[in-house]
């Protein structure tokens, strides 16, 4: 058009694809992450595998602790540094396994895979990591022996922090409140530095000795603002004791404003954890597939979950739960009812031993309890969780609340009922 020739344009080269080499490579790279990384999985290989590196560290703990005693290190010396070497080798194929698999992490998406790697290394969960295994890398090339980083074994405590959810969740707690407090610490350390500055003014004649300098004062200023008060040194003048009240009970009070602080943001860090793992359990529910996310959230504080390992019983033989069941993940099984249970009539077993009836199986999705007999599934019970499961429980008060003011919602979370 307009005398000018149009360059054709050339088509899209296609995706590369991956080898199948490539394929299987990152294919056990997520299976190793989500096996290292997902905290609270009910896989078994991933819950053995967190619950085994906590029992390691605990023992490396005690392990460290035990090589301070001369007798124990000189009776078993061979047993513990054998032990030594063997949790830093896990701890560093653990380190290696994670440095590796940081790519799957959702937070590295569409990074290269060395920029994801830095960047987890970076984090202070792979400090600590690699801070545990140090002594592993620096022994071969100092004159020291493995008992000698007693502050190194130690800090593989910090590690927990990984494995639970509480510690995590109190981590994140401090790190939310850090500006509050850090305003705290400013708070306690000027009135450290001014009463010690006051109480070396009031008793510097008095006792030179001990309150000779405000460097001097520190101690006696520490003791008294966290109420230890070992008794070593106390002020004599009646200016001195008046400026001891004055620190006991200012300090007292700013003592107990960070745990405060902490407390309000730990519980509402578990409340935040916890609307999280109620909404994704919503998630997978049919029933509530229909429901606005408005009743939803008027729903949620009313629903309980809870969690059941293979083996346990949920519901006992003959039992109608009150409260509504809702499975969300898992496979339960109970024993069906034979045709004379069934129809109300004698013991089944007097009639030349029938056949037995076949199990009943509920799944995600089911509901049981409450205004939904055990017997409309054709099962007395008990109902025993296969594997583990996952349930979000109604109470039976909440589901009358809902069935008076919402009779729509009762009718969806039943299949169907009427309240009435």
């Amino acid at each position: 058009m307009n005398g000018q020739r149009t360059r054709p344009t050339s088509p899209k080269r296609p995706a590369a694809v991956l080898s199948a080499a490539a394929r299987r490579r990152a294919k056990w790279r997520r299976r190793a992450y989500f096996l290292l990384e997902s905290d609270g999985s009910p896989d078994p290989w991933a819950i053995a595998i967190r619950f085994g590196l906590i029992a390691v560290v605990l023992l490396n703990v005690a392990v460290a602790l035990a090589a301070t005693d001369p007798q124990i290190r000189h009776d078993n010396g061979g047993l513990l540094v054998g032990i030594e070497l063997a949790t830093l080798l896990l701890f560093t194929v653990e380190y290696v396994a994670r440095l590796w698999s940081a790519v799957e992490h959702p937070r590295y998406h569409g990074l290269p895979h060395w920029r994801a790697r830095l960047r987890y290394a970076l984090t202070p969960a792979a400090i600590v990591d690699l801070a545990v295994i140090l002594p592993l890398a620096i022994a071969p090339f100092v004159a020291l022996d493995l008992s000698s980083f007693l502050f190194l074994r130690i800090i593989r405590l910090l590690k927990l922090f990984r494995y639970s959810g509480g510690m995590a969740a109190l981590g994140e707690a401090v790190f939310a409140e850090r500006r509050a407090l850090l305003a705290c610490a400013v708070i306690l350390l000027a009135i450290v530095l001014i009463s010690a500055s006051s109480i070396t003014y009031a008793e510097r004649a008095a006792q030179p000795d001990a309150f000779g300098s405000v460097i001097g004062s520190l101690w006696w200023t520490i003791v008294t603002i966290t109420t230890v008060g070992y008794g070593d040194v106390v002020p004599v003048t009646p200016l001195g004791r008046a400026i001891a009240v004055v620190t006991m009970v200012v300090g007292f009070a700013f003592i107990a404003l960070p745990t405060a602080i902490l407390s309000s943001s730990f519980a509402e860090v578990i409340r935040r954890r916890d609307f999280t793992i109620t909404w994704g359990m919503i998630g997978r529910v049919p029933a509530f597939a229909n429901l606005d996310a408005a009743t939803i959230v008027r729903i949620m504080p009313r629903l309980v979950a809870r969690t059941f390992h293979p083996g346990d019983i949920v519901v006992h033989r003959n039992e109608e739960p009150a409260d509504l069941h809702i499975v969300v993940f898992g496979v339960l099984e109970a024993e069906g009812l034979d045709d004379e249970e069934e129809d109300g009539g004698a013991d089944a077993a007097s009639s030349g031993h029938p056949p037995l009836p076949e199990p009943v199986v509920f799944q995600e999705g089911d509901m049981f309890g409450g205004p939904i007999p055990m017997r409309g599934f054709k099962t007395a019970g008990p109902v025993v969780s296969t594997g583990t499961s996952r349930f979000l429980i109604l109470p039976e008060d909440d589901l009358r609340v809902i069935a008076r003011r919402r009779p729509d919602v009762y009718a969806l979370l039943t299949g169907g009922l009427d309240p009435t």
